[in-house]
């Protein structure tokens, strides 16, 4: 299946790969002291775990990026 370029679909699409990243991270940051809590560790592994988050978005745009331009 492919989106032409001009399509709402296209747009949508484009929407929502834009929004994943930020609606992740909204979503773990309420959750950073229960992370910390259940695992028996401290707040600040759980803090590294969102950065490795942010790390993995990193990379993926820098992989995906010049794949989706070819």
């Amino acid at each position: 299946m492919r989106l032409r370029v001009n399509s709402i679909a296209m747009t949508a699409a484009l929407g929502a790969m834009t929004a994943i990243g930020p609606i992740s991270t909204d979503m773990y940051l309420p959750s950073l002291p229960d992370i910390s809590g259940r695992l028996g560790d401290g707040v600040s592994r759980a803090q590294l775990s969102l950065s490795a988050l942010l790390v993995g978005f990193a990379l993926g745009q820098i992989f995906y990026g010049p794949v989706s331009d070819k």
